[in-house]
């Protein structure tokens, strides 16, 4: 996978390999599980091992860090945030209106709020 897409973010139902989606995820949920100290199946080795491969073990924040970064240069090019409900930048509208909604519903967290 990592030669094909040029990382180690394989989709949980990885359609070529459903499988190697769904390791990757157990591998994720056991990391997780290793880091607040709860019995998990994941040695250091493993981790290692992962790790060299340029494992992402928290996908989920590395797609926010990606969306956020896209902003920051949609913001440089355009002076605002103001992204446009249409054309080609209609994911990152997307993307910003949700973190809007989850600041007004005071559930976006803290480290994100402050960020954005």
């Amino acid at each position: 996978y990592q030669q094909e897409h040029g990382d180690c973010l394989v989709p949980q139902n990885y359609g070529k390999n459903y499988t190697l989606g769904q390791w990757v995820h157990t591998q994720r949920k056991q990391f997780k599980l290793s880091q607040a100290g709860k019995e998990n199946n994941i040695n250091q080795t493993q981790i290692g091992k992962l790790n060299q491969l340029g494992f992402d073990w928290d996908f989920h924040e590395t797609a926010w860090n990606e969306r956020f970064e896209e902003l920051c240069e949609f913001v440089a090019t355009h002076g605002d945030g103001s992204v446009p409900t249409e054309g080609e930048n209609d994911e990152l509208f997307r993307w910003a209106r949700r973190q809007c909604v989850q600041n007004k519903s005071e559930s976006l967290p803290k480290k994100r709020r402050d960020k954005l």
